[in-house]
């Protein structure tokens, strides 16, 4: 299955529709499906978001005021 999916991506890579891909290759639609759906959740998991890293993302939003130096 590892092999096949290589030569999948590396025909997607190349320009390949998706259909034709997997005809060639034999993996269906639906493992294609599965497979991105899980390269999609461990991207969300891993991308961090804008302002901080995943850990911060409870942490209290930044004041524009005390970034430029605020009341001193």
């Amino acid at each position: 299955m590892h092999q096949s999916l290589r030569a999948f991506l590396a025909l997607i890579a190349n320009g390949v529709p998706v259909a034709e891909a997997s005809a060639q290759t034999g993996i269906s639609l639906e493992v294609v499906q599965a497979v991105a759906r899980r390269g999609l959740e461990q991207q969300r998991q891993t991308v961090p978001r804008p302002g901080g890293a995943p850990e911060d993302a409870d942490a209290a939003p930044l004041d524009p005021a005390e970034a430029v130096g605020g009341d001193e």
